[in-house]
């Protein structure tokens, strides 16, 4: 049992990520959601009963953010309050209460840290998930979804079933244990992330206030679209991800018409997972960093294989440069030496990320949302809610088919303006030939 699995006078220690995700709460509302869409009913004792016995083997989710001025930490809650989680909900209005929903927000400072809502609708269940992106990340997200249709099943033949997942290492240092030493030590010299935010391109949005709507724009593309993204990236020795940042890039530079000598800089959400062994069972944590992704001036008049390249070569380069890893030794002594209330007044200070940013949250896959015969039609996960002049573009894909949403708190004229992108990125998708 590794540090962070100790549980000592009720206290979990509070991750580098965790940290991290707080003091960037001016910036977004560090929530993730979700949402399954099925085409028949669950059981709602069972569901209610498979929650309880996740959550005792993810006990972080049972927990509130003490945040200390010296080292916050997170304190469990005396009970496991199921009720305080879990509600059902029969509506005619299931998309209205869906969206109202997922655009929520947790007080993760009186906890818990999911909330779960089971809307029925003529007969069809709708299951949403509202979690703190300070616990955990997409692929964590993904794992409780597994644990929870697992111990669904199970229960449902046997009352007694034990989730057969658990929480794990939580620890945001467990990806260095598998990098060779000299690797380790070029980890340790890299101090900048943000050199390639050369000119802080933005969007022209209206100044967030405090109490602006929170919404997601979601956007379902033709189911065909994945499996030709996939036989392109193939075709040409690219990543799918390679083709969606060079879509992204064309409309972008379309959409903001950027001026000559002027370049988006793109803030790339990265798993560290990556340089870990693709076997090793990782915890429920928080393991995401950021690569900044700039190829210079986007030429719409060029080749769309040509934008393609240019954003491969700039990915290999980063990939092979230990992407995601600069500035995170200045972060962990900032973290180790510095009180929390100083560490969150130099972020707020010296943060200067793009304002423009891409999450690729993968594949969802099937056994997230198998629930013993009932079929999901839709599995949909985006990140957290940006605050303009901030903004990303998140992505998943289930069955096959990509969804991509922007979550964001701004001015109702200014959703003109995102669905304007979406339009733009249908239209550079059919490039991909």
């Amino acid at each position: 049992m590794k540090k962070d699995e100790l549980r000592i006078k009720n206290k979990y220690r509070a991750e580098l990520w965790d940290v991290m995700q707080y003091y960037f709460k001016d910036y977004n509302d560090h929530m993730m959601r979700g949402a399954i869409y099925f085409d028949g009913k669950l059981d709602v004792y069972m569901l209610r009963a498979a929650l309880t016995e996740v959550i005792r083997k993810f006990p972080i989710i049972n927990t509130r953010f003490v945040r200390n001025p010296i080292k916050s930490y997170w304190k469990a809650l005396p009970e496991l309050d199921i009720n305080n989680i879990f509600k059902f909900v029969i509506t005619e209005d299931a998309g209205g209460a869906i969206d109202r929903f997922v655009c929520g927000q947790n007080d993760i400072k009186s906890g818990p840290q999911l909330r779960v809502r089971l809307f029925r609708k003529d007969g069809k269940d709708t299951l949403c998930f509202l979690f703190s992106h300070m616990v955990s990340d997409g692929a964590g997200f993904k794992k409780f979804l597994k644990a929870l249709s697992l111990t669904y099943n199970g229960m449902l033949q046997d009352v007694n079933f034990q989730c057969p997942l658990a929480m794990g290492d939580r620890d945001s240092d467990q990806f260095y244990e598998y990098m060779s030493v000299d690797d380790r030590l070029k980890a340790m010299g890299k101090v900048s992330f943000s050199a390639k935010n050369k000119d802080n391109i933005e969007f022209n949005l209206q100044p967030y206030r405090k109490g602006m709507n929170h919404r997601i724009l979601w956007h379902d593309t033709d189911k065909e679209l994945f499996p030709r993204l996939r036989r392109f990236a193939k075709a040409h020795g690219f990543t799918v991800n390679d083709v969606v940042l060079a879509v992204y890039f064309r409309a972008l530079q379309k959409v903001l018409n950027i001026e000559k000598g002027r370049t988006i800089s793109v803030d790339c959400v990265m798993d560290l997972r990556r340089y870990m062994p693709k076997d090793c069972d990782i915890g429920f944590t928080n393991l995401v960093s950021k690569i900044i992704s700039n190829i210079g001036g986007v030429d719409l008049n060029e080749p769309f294989i040509k934008t393609c390249e240019r954003v491969h070569a700039d990915m290999e380069y980063e990939k092979e440069h230990q992407g995601g890893l600069g500035g995170l030794v200045l972060l962990n002594i900032m973290y180790a030496v510095f009180p929390f209330e100083a560490g969150r007044g130099f972020i707020k200070a010296f943060y200067k990320n793009p304002l423009i940013a891409l999450s690729n949250i993968g594949s969802i896959p099937a056994d997230c949302a198998n629930y013993f015969g009932v079929r999901a039609l839709d599995v949909r996960i985006t990140g957290t809610v940006k605050y303009a002049p901030f903004m990303m573009l998140s992505m998943s894909t289930f069955n096959d088919r990509m969804t991509f949403s922007i979550p964001v708190a701004c001015a109702d004229k200014d959703i003109e303006i995102f669905t304007g992108l979406l339009k733009r990125l249908d239209e550079e998708f059919r490039n991909v030939m």
